[in-house]
């Protein structure tokens, strides 16, 4: 099942973190967090780091927001039984690959060309379509 959230209001268990400069955030964006000097701060998921979380807020930040606004992401952490449906580029995945893993793309979808039967960032847990399925986030 397809976990619903709301993004314009916390949530019981949602989270918050100091956006990084300069970046602009928007909902369902997957985010790594981690401690900095100014608190937890929140920065997009990259290709093989941390996922955090998903963020579940609209946020562009300047270039000094770290030191200066600090304007807050507010993210869902990840749960292992929390599933995602996210955009898939690359690869041809089918329906015989649940159960397998893979990675991100540069651009917060999931790279079909990283498949893998043992590691990766996301786990496929229902196909939907080549383009789109269902994901658990298991590199947390």
């Amino acid at each position: 099942m397809t976990r619903k959230v709301n993004n314009n209001t916390y949530e019981n268990g949602d989270l918050s973190a100091i956006g990084g400069n300069s970046l602009s955030f928007v909902y369902r964006d997957m985010i790594n967090v981690a401690a900095s000097a100014v608190g937890l701060l929140a920065t997009k998921a990259t290709v093989g780091g941390v996922i955090s979380g998903v963020c579940k807020s609209k946020l562009t930040t300047a270039s000094d927001n770290q030191t200066v606004a600090q304007r807050k992401v507010i993210y869902e952490p990840v749960n292992p039984k929390n599933v995602y449906r996210f955009t898939i580029t690359g690869g041809t995945i089918t329906v015989a690959d649940e159960g397998k893993f893979y990675d991100l793309a540069t651009a917060q979808t999931v790279d079909g060309a990283t498949e893998s039967a043992t590691t990766g960032q996301l786990k496929l847990v229902k196909f939907i379509k080549a383009t789109e399925c269902d994901f658990v986030i298991v590199n947390a």
